[in-house]
């Protein structure tokens, strides 16, 4: 599993519908955000998980850390 730097990745998934607009068209391909979503989900969920094992504390992330 590939992990990038958490500010990075917590940006990446604020952008996400961002990242489904069709450029040509400047409109939402919903398409494209149905089928990215459970990737982006999945790797958002094992980033968490991440984070909660190594007990990471991630301001502002409303991840809770024991």
């Amino acid at each position: 599993m590939k992990f990038i730097t958490i500010g990075v990745y917590i940006r990446k998934a604020e952008s996400f519908i961002t990242s489904c607009i069709d450029l040509n068209t400047n409109k939402i391909d919903k398409n494209k955000c149905i089928h990215e979503f459970e990737k982006q989900y999945k790797n958002q969920n094992e980033t968490i998980e991440y984070i909660q094992m190594n007990q990471i504390k991630v301001m502002n992330s409303g991840i809770r850390v024991n």
